[in-house]
């Protein structure tokens, strides 16, 4: 059965190695790399087609720091012919190092990519959705503090508006299990299709590009202190190791009919405990669909409480 995965940020890191695991399992599966750089994005589905053998890949133009982007991304994938979309891997992400930064919409950069961003996505590509799909969000266990809770979208979106000074990088990872818990009840209750959203954790990647967001001194020094550390508490992975993970719970048998669930480098665990707060799950979701602009006709799961 002919079948489209989109994967954010597939042109690198994770992302990249599991579009190679999935277009390596199966010519049946057609990768979309949905990506800000398309000549990046181009070079790596190349790549990609030469290590699998597995023509079937493309890129698309998705920049998640700006909802216009996003809606363009729909569109042009949907004019595009594709197989069936099967599956959804929400993969890309930014971690602020300094100085805040914002999206084109004028939101903080890491809530307003790693979960704005994706919130809309999928809600806008879930009707185009084959039923039994997959939806996964890629969150990290630096959520699992409980010192991370989850307040309102307003203090995420505006820090400086209300005098935040803390990372949002944790904060916005805890968003996306809280929406991956929601959205699979919302599916749960909508009774039209079967799709399943789960959430992954890989770990601590000292090969992909977190290193790079590091000023130069620390560029050498805090990955490799920091990777030392994580072998130590048991966080530790590396892009090819949480890749494989992570195609497996996109086309692996094993996580076909599980949803809500989160998953730790393979293994199902519990999240942290702010990440099961229904209420706070209601909030983001209502708050969030307010702040992209989702309408109520445009997504399966609905935008109320």
């Amino acid at each position: 059965m002919k079948r489209t995965i989109i994967i954010t940020g597939g042109n690198t890191g994770l992302g990249y190695s599991c579009a190679g695991y999935i277009a390596g399992s199966s010519n049946d599966y057609t990768i979309m790399i949905a990506c800000r750089n398309v000549q990046k994005g181009n070079k790596a589905a190349e790549k990609l087609k030469e290590k699998t053998g597995n023509p079937n890949i493309y890129v698309l133009e998705l920049n998640l720091a700006s909802f216009a982007s996003v809606r363009k991304f729909k569109e042009d994938y949907c004019k595009g012919g594709y197989p069936p979309l099967y599956g959804i891997v929400c993969n890309a992400g930014v971690h602020q190092h300094g100085r805040l930064k914002y999206t084109e919409d004028g939101i903080e950069e890491a809530f307003g990519v790693n979960h704005l961003g994706h919130f809309l996505l999928v809600n806008l590509l879930l009707q185009n959705m084959e039923n039994d799909g997959r939806v996964v969000f890629v969150t990290s266990d630096t959520h699992d503090s409980d010192k991370i809770q989850f307040h309102d979208a307003g203090r995420l979106a505006y820090p400086e508006k209300f005098g935040c000074a803390e990372d949002g990088y944790p904060v916005s990872k805890l968003c996306n299990i809280l929406c991956t818990y929601e959205m699979a009840r919302r599916l749960k209750g909508q009774g039209k299709k079967h799709i399943t959203v789960n959430a992954f954790n890989p770990g601590f990647m000292p090969d992909t590009g977190l290193p790079k967001a590091l000023p130069p001194i620390l560029n050498i020094l805090i990955p490799a202190l920091i990777s030392v550390y994580a072998v130590c508490i048991g966080t530790y992975s590396n892009s090819r190791r949480s890749g494989k993970a992570l195609a497996e719970m996109m086309v692996g048998k094993t996580y076909e009919n599980k949803t809500g669930i989160y998953n730790d480098r393979g293994k199902i665990k519990e999240s942290s405990r702010a990440s099961y707060d229904k209420k706070a799950a209601v909030q983001l979701w209502v708050e969030s669909a307010e702040m992209a602009g989702l309408k109520n006709e445009e997504t399966i799961c609905g935008i109320k409480s």
